[in-house]
């Protein structure tokens, strides 16, 4: 696998604010509040859901299609930083850093809504990646020290507890966080930016029971983590480019 193709994305500018118009019959809108960093977005049960960090509270709401707007705004936590959203096992989990670098998890479901932030008991230093593989919810972090190292945990449903063991780590470093998807059976894909100063996007390949190898995406440079998705055997990752504008870059190939 081999990661050759990038290509800027066009980009418009609104009151010191990048927006990403979109082609066709999509639309382009505000979401509410002002984001400080990316958000999380993800469907479940139907629905587009989205989190953000908004003023250090890490907020919470629904698209509804009918009136194409974002519904009422739930508070999960605070946190300062870009969350994880996964659907599993009939709920959607939430992952986030939150502001004294531990590493949190909170649930919800349209009954009871979010439950109280649960801490997994680690701490990281960015933004961290809820991701499936083998039915199994995962996440991935970055250690929150000088290395960054980057570690893998496995939900267990009847205990409610992450552990370490059922999947091997990656031992990568990275600069800030992660972003992850999984696909296929006993397949999934990190990203992240390298952690030397100059922002590499790399990619590894978890497969055969463990994180194999990384790959770059040559000629690349990020100020942010790259978000990475795999569609039809093509894997695509989108990035700032570490240059004046913070172009909006992606890459593509086929896996």
């Amino acid at each position: 696998m081999t990661i050759v193709c990038t290509m800027p994305v066009a980009t418009t500018t609104h009151g010191g604010s990048r927006r990403l118009p979109f082609v066709g019959n999509y639309w382009t809108g505000l979401v509410p509040d002002n984001p400080n960093v990316g958000p999380a977005l993800t469907d479940f049960n139907g629905m587009l859901h989205v989190a953000y960090s908004a003023g250090g509270d890490l907020v919470h709401y629904q698209y509804d299609e009918s009136t194409k707007r974002w519904g009422k705004r739930f508070l999960l936590a605070r946190s300062s930083a870009t969350p994880s959203l996964q659907a599993f096992d009939g709920w959607l989990f939430c992952a986030f850093r939150a502001d004294d670098s531990h590493l949190m998890y909170t649930t919800w479901d349209p009954v009871d809504g979010w439950m109280k932030p649960m801490s997994t008991n680690k701490a990281t230093w960015g933004s961290p990646a809820l991701y499936l593989l083998d039915d199994k919810l995962c996440l991935l972090f970055s250690e929150n020290d000088g290395d960054r190292r980057t570690m893998n945990t496995v939900f267990d449903p009847s205990a409610k507890l992450w552990s370490r063991k059922p999947i091997a780590a990656s031992n990568q470093k990275t600069a800030y966080g992660v972003s992850a998807t999984g696909f296929n059976q006993g397949t999934a894909l990190m990203a992240y930016q390298s952690n030397d100063g100059k922002g590499l996007v790399l990619v590894d390949t978890y497969g055969n029971g463990s994180w194999q190898h990384e790959e770059a995406v040559r000629g690349s440079s990020s100020t942010d983590t790259p978000a990475i998705a795999i569609l039809n055997d093509v894997i695509t990752m989108a990035y700032n480019a570490r240059n004046g504008n913070a172009d909006l870059l992606w890459s593509h190939q086929h896996f």
